[in-house]
């Protein structure tokens, strides 16, 4: 078991850094490609396509994970249930956005691209990723995820290279790359899980429905304050704001995600833990190592904000690295802040972490009417932080006060440590080019890391496990 959930682990790891790679590609591709206001207008369709997802999901992919962990046995249950509901869901969601389509004032291009998104997200109403990680079997899913994510890459290139790229192709392309993912994991689910049985009782159709709204709650509150800057920047300000803003989000979106490879593995494990004492060793350890790997990103990322810019995109995007350095900062808060709501979630406190969710969303929907206005995107971000502060200080409060648990994060030298590679990596930016200058602060601070004992490789060994 230890040894497939390292598996599990590194698979996840790997497909999240080729997720990072590809979407990162993608934008990088299309922001220079289209311009700041076409590429305004895909990440807007886009950020439409995750609402959809999280509409359409109802909170089920948690809600099967946290169940199916502990009970195998509800398989066939569980899975007809959220598809029917899932179904369901997405025909009424489908009923309201045509008809808002139809009403709005919007240009085609726009309303076409959201409309093919649709129908990606109604593919993954199919999804069966939640299934794989509760028998953690996450090394499967991942290596399809992979395949989807270099498909969508390599052909959005090829596009852009021949020059037929724009909103409308490269929309097709994330369709067709969904629907190729959703049909292999029906191929391999034989292999590697139970044959699919379709068990329809309205009994556990009423279970699950009630039982996931809470997580349904808290994940649309997760996509207000992850998501609702791009909604509302583009209806404030315009689509060329939301092109030079979405260069920042998604390059540190790109970056959190790698980080989030973690939780999707921890959540069906913390599912089973029972020993307070042994759960609160999970969480140091988590902080603890997380810190060690997103401080020094969030600092050496801000002193070399300038150079990332420059390097991946034109002189039309000079105007997000200051945006750029502040979300930054959620690179640490998520890392390190968000192991909170994740062990809330996986012990049952489902009304504590929907509350700290809550709560984010609330103060991003303020601060964006009152930022927005005045300081466009920079606005944004910083009420974007401020969101994710709240809500892993209020995960962090909530069960500290309810569990009283003793910490001992000691990260003080590792934020000594990041502040000096960030130094030299600010003094580095305009002598060398940002690819060495990022080598070089890698190799010193895990030189300096080693050096100052930072990580003991016996309780390093023993804290993973």
């Amino acid at each position: 078991m230890q040894t497939s959930r390292i598996s599990n682990i590194l698979w996840v790891a790997i497909s999240n850094l080729v997720l990072l790679l590809a979407n990162f590609g993608v934008s990088v591709l299309l922001a220079n490609h289209l311009g700041a206001n076409a590429f305004g207008t895909f990440m807007f369709a886009y950020t439409i396509f995750n609402y959809l997802i999280i509409l359409n999901n109802y909170g089920l992919k948690k809600y099967v994970i946290t169940n199916l962990s502990s009970n195998q046995k509800a398989f066939h249950e569980l899975y007809s249930s959220s598809l029917l509901i899932k179904l369901l869901l997405s025909i009424i969601t489908g009923i309201i956005l045509l008809f808002l389509l139809l009403n709005l004032d919007m240009e085609i291009p726009k309303k076409v691209s959201i409309i093919i998104f649709f129908i990606a997200s109604f593919f993954l109403a199919f999804d069966l990723q939640a299934f794989y990680d509760s028998y953690e079997k996450s090394k499967v899913d991942s290596f399809l995820l992979i395949l989807r994510n270099l498909l969508y890459f390599g052909v959005t290139l090829f596009l852009v290279l021949v020059n037929k790229a724009n909103v409308i192709s490269v929309s097709l392309v994330f369709l067709a790359t969904t629907f190729l993912y959703v049909l292999l994991q029906y191929g391999f689910i034989k292999r590697y899980l139970s044959s699919i049985k379709l068990v329809f009782r309205k009994e556990n159709i009423k279970t699950v429905l009630f039982g996931a709204f809470p997580l349904f709650w808290a994940e649309v509150m997760v996509n207000i304050y992850d998501k609702a800057d791009i909604i509302m920047l583009s209806t404030m300000k315009g689509d060329k704001e939301v092109g030079i803003y979405s260069v920042a989000t998604r390059l540190v979106a790109a970056i959190i995600l790698v980080v989030g490879a973690a939780y999707r593995v921890l959540l069906p494990s913390l599912s089973k833990v029972d020993n307070l004492e042994k759960r609160n060793m999970y969480i140091s350890n988590a902080v603890k190592y997380l810190g060690i790997i997103t401080i020094p990103i969030t600092i050496g990322g801000i002193a070399t904000s300038s150079q990332l810019i420059d390097f991946f995109f034109n002189d039309e995007y000079q105007g997000s690295v200051i945006a750029l350095q502040i979300l930054l900062l959620n690179v640490t808060i998520v890392g390190i802040g968000a192991i909170f709501g994740t062990v809330l979630l996986a012990i049952g406190e489902v009304r504590y972490y929907t509350f700290a969710i809550t709560c984010g969303a609330v103060i991003n929907i303020i601060g964006n009417f009152l930022l927005i206005p005045r300081y466009s995107f920079i606005g944004a971000s910083i009420t974007t932080v401020l969101a994710q502060l709240i809500v892993s200080g209020v995960s962090f409060f909530i069960y500290k006060r309810k569990y009283n648990p003793e910490f001992k994060f000691n990260l003080t030298k590792v934020v000594f440590i990041s502040t000096l590679m960030g130094g030299m990596a600010f003094l580095l930016g305009n002598k060398i080019s940002v690819i060495f200058n990022i080598i070089f602060c890698m190799i010193l601070y895990i030189l300096l890391v080693i050096i100052s004992n930072v990580v003991d490789r016996k309780n390093f060994v023993h804290g993973f496990k």
